[in-house]
C-alpha cells in the first residue's frame, strides 16, 4: 500500500494521461501494419471498428464509460480458424481525467461436428482513476454455439494494488501539536474471476436475444474486501451491427448494481462478404469479445494508515502550538493540552500559534521571535500550503468568536522575527491610561459626568519594528494609547491588509519610514490622528481602503507611492482625505472622498487627551493633542486628495464631494489622463492641477464648487465632454489648449475676471453654456 502522489492528482493524471494516449497509439499502429501485411490479412473475416458506451454500475465500477474499439482479423490459418487483435480505449464517466485501455490476442476455432466455436483469449488492461493508475493481466476461454454460450475469464492486477489518496475533500485533524489527514479514502484493485450461460431466447433472423446469467467473484485478501454474488445478462443482437444489453448483479460488497451498455461496429473492408451469424455458428468467429472491461475497484474509509500527517511544500511536517484560555494550567502546546495564557505560548519554536475561539486574556501580551512563525487566531478561515494538496483550509477547534486581548499595559502583539503572520484577533484598549473623572456643573448642579486621562503610556495593538516580509492582516484594534497597528523600518515585502483600526488615540495604523507591500482594504475610523499614514515612500498600491471622521487625515503618505491609489474611500476626515506628499508613479483612480474638513482639534503644549467629552451639549467631540500632531502649512486643510510633487499615470474616476477645501488638489504634473472624475460641492476648487496635464481631460464633472471648477496650467491632450457649471469663479481655466476642445458645458467667467488665473486672465474655453 502506498500515497498517489506528491504533487496534485490532477496534475499527475494529466502526466500519466498523455503517456497512455501514446501507448495507444503505438500498440495500434504496430497492429495495423501488422494486420496489412501482404501475408497477414485474414479471409472471411472483417476488421471491426466500434464505439459503444456503458451507463450505470458494475462491480469495481461507480459509473460508466465510453469505449471506441478495433477487432482487428490478423489471420486466419485454415477457414475455420482465426488469430484476432482486439484494442479499445475507455473514457469513464465518473472522472474527466479517468481512463483505460484494453490490447488482447486471442484464437478461434470453428467445431463442424460439434457445430460450436471454442476460443481463448489473453489481454493486458490498464486503468487510470484520476487518482492512480493500474495495470492487469486477464486471460478466458469460451464456447459459442447456436443456442448455448459459456464463457469464464480471470483478473490479475499488478504492481501496487492498494493505494491511498487525499482531495480537498478529505477531512483533516489536530492530534498532538501536529495536523493530520483524517478519514483517508483507499483505493484497491481486485482480482477476480466471472463466468457466464447464455442461451438464445428469441431468433428472428437478422436479430435475436440471448440471455443469462452466471456467478462472480472479486477479492483483495490484505484489504479484506471480497465481492461473491450472482449476475443476470440480457442481449439484443440486430444485423451483426448493434449490440443493446443490460445486466443485474449482486453482492454484499458492493451491493446491487445494475447498468445498461449499447455498442455499434463497423466492418471496415466491405469487399469482404457479409457472413450472418444466424444462418451459420463459423460466421461467429469475429463476434466480439465478452468480459469485464475494465479494472474492478473498490473505495472504501478505514483500514490501516488513515492518518496522514500534513506536511509544507518542503516536506517537513507542520507543527502546531495550541492556545486557549479556558484550559487547564500546565498545558504543553498540544490540542489536548492547549497553553492558556499568552506568554506561554510566546517565542515558541512552532510553525504555526493557533489561538482557539472564545479565548479571552486581559493584561496579557504576545511576542515572537521565530522566523516565518504564523499567529492565527480562530473565528476567520485560515489557508495552509501543503505538499500534497496545495491549499487546505485549517480545521475549526471551536466555533467560538474571535481570541480577545485586553488592557495589556505594552504592545498587545509584537513581531521580533521576519516573515512572521498576525491573523484574526480583537485587541482592546492596549496601553496604561489613568482615568480622572470630569464633571459638569451647570448652577452647581452635576449634569454630566466623563473621564480624561492626565498620564498615560502608548501602547499599540500590533507593533513590528525592523523585520521584514511580515503579514498583518484581518486584525480588529480599539482604544490604543498608541496606533491600532503600528510598525517601523519594515523590509521585504509586507502585507497589512483587511484590518480594522477604529477609536484609537494616534494613528488607526501606521508605517513609518518606507514601505514595500500590499497596504489594501483596511479600516480605519474615528483615530484622534490619521486613519492610515506611511511615513516614508511606499511601494505598492494603496487600494480598498477605507477611512472615516479621522483626526488629521484619512489617508496620508509623507513620500513618493510607486504604484496605484486605487478604490480607497475617505468620509469626514479632517485636514485631508487622502494626502499624498511625493509623486505618484500610478494612477489615482476609482478613490470617494467626502467631508473632509478643516481640523476640528485645539492644539495646547500638554498631553492632555479629553476623549468623548461633553457630546450631548456642545455637539462635538473635544480633543487636545500636542502641536507637533499638526502640519505647519494648513491651507490645504479640508483637501479631498491632495498629492504635493505630480503623478505619472492617470487621475480617472475619482469622487470628491462636499469637501472643506480643494476636491483634488496635485501640486505638479499630471502624465496620464485626467477622466471621468466627480468633483462637486467642494468649499474651494473641485479639480485643481497645479502643473500640466499631459494627457487628455474628458468627461469630467465640476458642479457648485465654492471656487472654479478645473484648473491646471495647461491642457496637452484634448479637452472633451467635461462639464463645469455653477462654481463661484470660473469653470475651466488654463492658459493652452494644446488637442482639441469638444462637447465641454462651461459656464461664463465672472464679469469682475478678478478670479481667472493670471497666467492668462479672462481666457476660457466654452463649447456650450448651461441654460
Amino acid at each position: 500500500m502506498r500515497y498517489l502522489h506528491d504533487t496534485p492528482p490532477s496534475q499527475s493524471s494529466r502526466h500519466w494521461r498523455a503517456m497512455t494516449v501514446r501507448r495507444y497509439l503505438v500498440v495500434t499502429a504496430l497492429l495495423l501494419i501488422t494486420h496489412l501485411a501482404p501475408a497477414a490479412g485474414g479471409q472471411g473475416i472483417d476488421n471491426r471498428l466500434g464505439v459503444g458506451h456503458t451507463a450505470g454500475e458494475l462491480v469495481g465500477l461507480d459509473d460508466g464509460y465510453t469505449r471506441f474499439d478495433l477487432f482487428l482479423a490478423l489471420t486466419q490459418p485454415t477457414d475455420d480458424s482465426l488469430l484476432f487483435g482486439d484494442v479499445r480505449f475507455l473514457l469513464f464517466n465518473e472522472q474527466t481525467e479517468a481512463d483505460g485501455a484494453n490490447i488482447g490476442l486471442g484464437g478461434r476455432a470453428y467445431d463442424a461436428a460439434t457445430d460450436r466455436i471454442l476460443g481463448s483469449y489473453f489481454y493486458y488492461d490498464y486503468r487510470d482513476t484520476g487518482y492512480s493508475h493500474y495495470n492487469q493481466l486477464a486471460w478466458g476461454f469460451e464456447s459459442l454455439g447456436r443456442v448455448w454460450d459459456g464463457r469464464v475469464s480471470a483478473y490479475l492486477p499488478l504492481g501496487d494494488t492498494w493505494n491511498n489518496y487525499i482531495d480537498h475533500a478529505t477531512p483533516t485533524k489536530f492530534i498532538g501539536t501536529h495536523m493530520f489527514y483524517s478519514d483517508i479514502q483507499q483505493e484497491v484493485a481486485l482480482r477476480g474471476v466471472d463466468s457466464e450461460l447464455m442461451a438464445l431466447l428469441l431468433d428472428r433472423g437478422w436479430w435475436q436475444v440471448r440471455g443469462g446469467g452466471g456467478i462472480y467473484s472479486y477479492w483483495h485478501a490484505n484489504a479484506g474486501v471480497s465481492a461473491v454474488g450472482p449476475k443476470v445478462r440480457l442481449e439484443l443482437r440486430v444485423a451483426d451491427q448493434l449490440w443493446i444489453g443490460t445486466s443485474v448483479q449482486h453482492d454484499d460488497e458492493f451491493d446491487t448494481t445494475a447498468a445498461v451498455s449499447v455498442s455499434w461496429r463497423y466492418g471496415l473492408s466491405r469487399h469482404f462478404a457479409h457472413c450472418p451469424s444466424s444462418e451459420s455458428v463459423r460466421c461467429r468467429l469475429g463476434d466480439p469479445v465478452q468480459r469485464n472491461e475494465q479494472v474492478a475497484i473498490k473505495r472504501f474509509i478505514g483500514g490501516p494508515s488513515t492518518l496522514k500527517v500534513v506536511r509544507a511544500p518542503d516536506g517537513d511536517a507542520y507543527t502546531f502550538h495550541h492556545v486557549d484560555s479556558n484550559a487547564a494550567n500546565g498545558g504543553d502546546g498540544s490540542i489536548e493540552s492547549p497553553t492558556n495564557n499568552l506568554a506561554d505560548a510566546s517565542n515558541q519554536p512552532d510553525d504555526i500559534v493557533l489561538v482557539h475561539g472564545g479565548s479571552e486574556f486581559v493584561g496579557q501580551s504576545f511576542v515572537t521571535t521565530t522566523e516565518g512563525q504564523r499567529v492565527l487566531a480562530e473565528g476567520v478561515e485560515h489557508l495552509l500550503e501543503t505538499k500534497r494538496l496545495g491549499t487546505v483550509a485549517l480545521p475549526m477547534v471551536t466555533s467560538g468568536p474571535a481570541p480577545v486581548i485586553r488592557d495589556t499595559p505594552i504592545d498587545a502583539i509584537t513581531v521580533a522575527a521576519d516573515g512572521v503572520e498576525i491573523s484574526g484577533f480583537e485587541i482592546i484598549d492596549p496601553g496604561l491610561r489613568t482615568p480622572t473623572p470630569w464633571l459638569l456643573y451647570v448652577e452647581d448642579e452635576v449634569i454630566d459626568i466623563d473621564w480624561f486621562y492626565p498620564t498615560f503610556v502608548p501602547a499599540s495593538g500590533i507593533a513590528a519594528s525592523d523585520v521584514g516580509d511580515i503579514s498583518i492582516n484581518r486584525n480588529v484594534v480599539t482604544g490604543a494609547t498608541g496606533s491600532g497597528i503600528a510598525t517601523s523600518e519594515l523590509k521585504g515585502e509586507n502585507r497589512i491588509e483587511s484590518n480594522a483600526a477604529s477609536s484609537n488615540w494616534q494613528d488607526g495604523i501606521s508605517v513609518a519610514g518606507d514601505y514595500s507591500g500590499i497596504l489594501k482594504g483596511n479600516l480605519a475610523e474615528n483615530n484622534v490622528w490619521r486613519g492610515i499614514h506611511a511615513g516614508g515612500n511606499v511601494v505598492g498600491d494603496v487600494a480598498e481602503n477605507y477611512t472615516a471622521l479621522n483626526g488629521t487625515g484619512g489617508i496620508v503618505v509623507e513620500g513618493n507611492v510607486d504604484g496605484h491609489i486605487r478604490g480607497n474611500t475617505a468620509d469626514g476626515n479632517s485636514v485631508s482625505g487622502i494626502r499624498i506628499d511625493g509623486e505618484v508613479t500610478g494612477s489615482v483612480i476609482d478613490n470617494l472622498v467626502t467631508d473632509t474638513t478643516e481640523v476640528q482639534f485645539i492644539t495646547h503644549t500638554s498631553s492632555l487627551y479629553l476623549i468623548d467629552y461633553s457630546v450631548d451639549y456642545f455637539g462635538t467631540s473635544l480633543v487636545i493633542v500636542d502641536p507637533g500632531s499638526f502640519r505647519t502649512d494648513t491651507s490645504n486643510q479640508g483637501t479631498g486628495i491632495e498629492v504635493s510633487d505630480g503623478i505619472l499615470g492617470d487621475v480617472a474616476r475619482n469622487e470628491v464631494l462636499l469637501n472643506d477645501g480643494y476636491g483634488l488638489h496635485v501640486e505638479g504634473d499630471v502624465e496620464g489622463h485626467v477622466q471621468l472624475n466627480v468633483a462637486n460641492e467642494n468649499s474651494g476648487t473641485g479639480l485643481h492641477i497645479k502643473g500640466t496635464v499631459y494627457g487628455d481631460a474628458f468627461e469630467n464633472e465640476a458642479i457648485d464648487n465654492g471656487d472654479k471648477g478645473i484648473v491646471t496650467d495647461m491642457f496637452m491632450g484634448d479637452l472633451v465632454g467635461n462639464v463645469a457649471i455653477n462654481n463661484a469663479n470660473g469653470g475651466v481655466l488654463t492658459s493652452a489648449v494644446l488637442g482639441d476642445r469638444s462637447n465641454n458645458v462651461i459656464q461664463e467667467v465672472p464679469p469682475d475676471g478678478e478670479s481667472i488665473l493670471e497666467v492668462n486672465p479672462g481666457k476660457i474655453f466654452l463649447n456650450s453654456s448651461p441654460d
